[in-house]
């Protein structure tokens, strides 16, 4: 089940590729313009701002939405809500950095209805691929606690509520990522390294110290909010396979829209059926 884990994304960058190969998407291609000619000064304070934020705001925002936003009718998944407040405030931090920075971040045009079409279809192929190997295998697709896992009809009632603030907030993410973070002249697996390094690395270091404190003296420090300490553990490998689309994608369209797009129904999708519903 993990190597299918693996086997997902790779279906999805599949079914991407051939898609937008396509004459019917043929205005979305266009070639993918890197940021920086280097890593100096400026690019590395870029990085650090983007990987620290989101891990800075991480507990911050599950405490508020917990405190502020309780499951109802309007939000009813508590879990949901909270990474939804996180992915918002993450997203409007980069804005106002971005606007008060002064550095344009100039992107290739693309087409919105043709991006989210493009995206919607891709994550059907995926999806698809899931529904055979339940109909086959008897199995999902999973590695410890991360694992994708098919939605019910309800399920996909509520990921219809939580899908346009997360796809916005990850549009404004991978703007920066792909328009900012880049490098002439990275080679293929070098880009997607650094892409990785930038969403996960703040994670990476702040679990890094939560558990080398509990392992180190018996005490979670975190404990006051247990649940979202073991919930940040699969930030790491989802925002991995977020850096690596989004890079894929960039590459083939030179926009971060399409990517942006697809990783905001799917990050969706991935919560929402992986979630409790409270109400």
């Amino acid at each position: 089940t993990g190597v299918g884990l693996i086997g997902f994304v790779m279906i999805l960058l599949g079914a991407f590729d051939r898609l937008v190969r396509t004459s019917f998407f043929s205005s979305l291609r266009a070639p993918a313009v890197p940021a920086f000619d280097r890593r100096d000064s400026a690019w590395w304070r870029a990085f650090a701002i983007s990987t620290a934020t989101p891990a800075l705001l991480f507990l911050p925002a599950f405490i508020a939405a917990f405190l502020l936003l309780p499951a109802s009718t309007i939000l009813p998944q508590a879990v949901t809500t909270q990474i939804t407040l996180w992915a918002l405030l993450g997203a409007g931090v980069t804005l106002l950095i971005n606007r008060f920075g002064g550095r344009s971040l100039a992107t290739a045009p693309s087409d919105w209805s043709l991006s989210i079409l493009l995206a919607i279809m891709t994550v059907a192929v995926g999806y698809i691929s899931l529904v055979i190997i339940d109909r086959v295998f008897h199995t999902d697709i999973r590695f410890w606690i991360v694992a994708v896992k098919l939605p019910s009809v309800r399920q996909l009632g509520i990921a219809a509520i939580y899908v346009v603030p997360i796809t916005l907030a990850f549009l404004v993410t991978l703007k920066t990522l792909c328009h900012v973070l880049t490098v002439r002249g990275d080679a293929g697996i070098t880009r997607y390294a650094w892409a990785i390094l930038a969403l996960t690395s703040g994670f990476i270091v702040m679990l890094g110290l939560i558990y080398g404190i509990f392992f180190a003296t018996g005490t979670l420090i975190t404990g006051f909010d247990p649940l979202s300490t073991v919930i940040a553990l699969q930030f790491v490998p989802v925002l991995g396979a977020v850096a690596v689309i989004a890079m894929f994608t960039w590459r083939r369209t030179g926009s971060h829209r399409p990517g942006a797009i697809l990783v905001g129904i799917l990050v969706t999708l991935y919560t929402v059926a992986g979630t409790a519903t409270q109400v």
